[in-house]
């Protein structure tokens, strides 16, 4: 809209710079009766224009489309690795203990959202309540324990027949970790639905959305809500 005023405004003062001088074999009269003319043009112009911008360009949001931003926005930030996602997912598994086993936790969650993906499969609104459901592919984080336990148990034989230090232990459990993680496939996820509520004039999640996608991702972790 910014634009638009300031290209009428432009053509204006163009105008009110032809005043006085009339166009070559022409009275002064006609040359007045001209401008007014396309004052007069220039004036329905701009009241198109700006019926346009308040039509088209300047419309407001529909329910379907806040609620498509409000989950991307969410859902971009897993896909993305967002680091403040990263740090919140390392503080809901409590992982900071992976360190004393040479594992960066913000390594070991980037490798876990590293297939990350999400398609948005429907929106429903019925009056102040509104559900969108949501399809998921991840890495199998079941998968990735079952795969886990099968090295320590591997590890653990190891261990009693070459006498390995705690230290060194340590060490190969940390390599074996990551191993896993890297290596777990990313499979379809079941579908989560999101419920959204109406607050005034703001369409809020129903409960915070990390913990909806997290008892997706993460079926076996505690429900801290």
């Amino acid at each position: 809209m910014v634009n638009i005023l300031a290209k009428i405004t432009h053509i204006d003062e163009r105008l009110n710079l032809c005043k006085g001088f009339g166009v070559h074999g022409s009275s002064s009269a006609d040359s007045l009766l001209r401008l007014g003319v396309n004052r007069a043009i220039l004036m329905l112009m701009c009241a198109f224009l700006l019926a346009s911008c308040t039509l088209f360009g300047c419309a407001a949001k529909t329910p379907y489309e806040v609620l498509e931003g409000s989950v991307i926005s969410e859902l971009d930030a897993y896909k993305k690795v967002d680091r403040s996602m990263v740090d919140k997912f390392i503080e809901y598994m409590d992982i900071s203990e992976l360190e004393q086993f040479d594992i960066d936790p913000v390594k070991f969650t980037e490798s876990f959202f590293a297939d990350f993906d999400y398609s948005i499969d429907s929106i429903t609104v019925d009056d102040s309540y509104a559900e969108v459901v949501v399809t998921i592919v991840s890495k199998d984080y079941l998968r990735f324990e079952e795969m886990l336990a099968s090295r320590v148990d591997e590890m653990e034989a190891m261990s009693a027949k070459r006498n390995i230090s705690s230290e060194r232990y340590k060490q190969i459990y940390g390599a074996a970790v990551m191993d896993c993680m890297d290596g777990v496939d990313a499979v379809l996820r079941q579908s989560i639905r999101i419920g959204y509520t109406m607050d005034g004039n703001t369409w809020r999640p129903s409960s915070e959305m990390f913990y909806v996608v997290m008892n997706t991702l993460v079926p076996l972790a505690d429900d801290e809500q």
